[in-house]
C-alpha cells in the first residue's frame, strides 16, 4: 500500500503489487483523479521518481504527488470517471482517501486523556478566574500572582538529612557528590594532585 499525499493536504491509499512501477501508481492515480497523467509528478525524498522504477525498490510508502488539477466540468467526463472508478475496483487496486483529521483526533484525544479529570477541572476554574479578572481590569496582576503562586506551591520540601542541588542552602555550604567546585577546577588547570 502506498500514500499519494499532495501538497495542498490530500492523502489517497494505493494498493499495488510489488512488482508494479512507478507509471502503474501514477496512471492509477491520474484516471481515479481525473488528472493528465503526463503532468503528475511523483517525489520520493526528495527526488521525481521515474516510471520504470518499481514499487518495492522505493525504501517508504509515502509519496508526494503534484500537479495542476481542474475537475471534471461535464456529466460525459463525471461518467467515464465513474466508469474508471469501476475498472481499477475490478482489477483490485483501490484508491481510498485518508482521513488526516481522524488521526490527529486521536492523537488529540490520547494526549487529553493523559491528564486527570481534577486538573482540568482546576484549569476550567482558573480560566473562568482570568475571565472575570480580566472583566474587572486585573488581568494582568491576576497573571502574575498565579506565576508566583504556581511557583512556591512547585518549591517542594526536602527531606531530614537530604541534600539541596544548591550548596548555600546545605549546611556548612555541601556540595553535592560529583558537583564541580571552584577548588577542583583550579586544581585541574594547575594539575595538582589531590
Amino acid at each position: 500500500t502506498m500514500r499519494v499525499g499532495f501538497l495542498d493536504g490530500e492523502t489517497f491509499s494505493v494498493m499495488l503489487h510489488h512488482s508494479a512501477t512507478v507509471a502503474t501508481l501514477r496512471q492509477a492515480v491520474s484516471r481515479a483523479l481525473l488528472l493528465q497523467p503526463e503532468t503528475l509528478k511523483l517525489c520520493y525524498g526528495g527526488c521525481v521518481l521515474s516510471d520504470e522504477r518499481t514499487i518495492c525498490s522505493i525504501p517508504g510508502t509515502d509519496i508526494t504527488a503534484w500537479t495542476s488539477r481542474q475537475r471534471p466540468q461535464t456529466n460525459a467526463e463525471l461518467e467515464r470517471h465513474e466508469e474508471v472508478l469501476h475498472r481499477e475496483r475490478a482489477n483490485a487496486i483501490q484508491l481510498q482517501p485518508t482521513r488526516g483529521w481522524r488521526l490527529g483526533a486521536f492523537f488529540v484525544w490520547e494526549t487529553l486523556s493523559l491528564v486527570s479529570i481534577t486538573t482540568w477541572a482546576k484549569i476550567a476554574l482558573w480560566l473562568g478566574m482570568l475571565v472575570g479578572a480580566r472583566h474587572l481590569q486585573f488581568g494582568v496582576p491576576f497573571l502574575i500572582t498565579s506565576a508566583v503562586v504556581l511557583m512556591f506551591q512547585n518549591l517542594g520540601t526536602r527531606r531530614l538529612g537530604e541534600a539541596s542541588a544548591y550548596t548555600v542552602f546545605n549546611d556548612d555550604f555541601k556540595p553535592l557528590p560529583g558537583q564541580l567546585q571552584v577548588a577542583d577546577f583550579e586544581r585541574e588547570l594547575l594539575h595538582q594532585v589531590r
